[in-house]
């Protein structure tokens, strides 16, 4: 089985994220719906269940048990999700793929932690979080 229909589930998860969430945000600065708040822990169980399908499709290129293959596809795509997401709808909003210095009553538990660090520090969090799982998973996906 090819790796590209996971790899086609997870960008298409990720792109309809980034969609919703850009149009709530337009709601939210055009004064539609001002009462808005995002619902992050819902938003989050929408993820994980369409990252599930993909994960699946990941895991059956691993030939590991089933514990180490799940840790390894779940913080793999937490942290490509965690980094492509933030990055992407920074852009989407026109600022810098790093930025992370708004706070709003609605931000994400996530988000909170990251503004406690150094812009350093949660660069490096997030890209050694995706090199380290990316490359546990292409090394034992040979």
């Amino acid at each position: 089985m090819s790796i590209i229909l996971p790899i086609l589930i997870f960008l298409l998860t990720l792109v309809g994220k980034l969609l919703f969430d850009s149009h709530q945000g337009f709601k939210k600065r055009n004064a539609i719906n001002t009462k808005s708040i995002t619902n992050h822990p819902l938003e989050t169980v929408f993820v994980v269940i369409c990252l599930i399908g993909s994960g699946i499709l990941f895991a059956m290129h691993l030939p590991l048990n089933w514990a180490v293959t799940f840790l390894i596809i779940f913080f793999m795509q937490f942290f490509v999700f965690w980094t492509l997401f933030d990055g992407g709808y920074n852009k989407l909003r026109g600022f810098n793929f790093w930025f992370n210095g708004s706070r709003d009553p609605d931000d994400s538990k996530l988000d909170r932690v990251l503004m406690a660090m150094p812009k350093w520090m949660q660069i490096c969090l997030k890209l050694l979080g995706c090199i380290t799982f990316i490359w546990l998973y292409i090394q034992y996906y040979k």
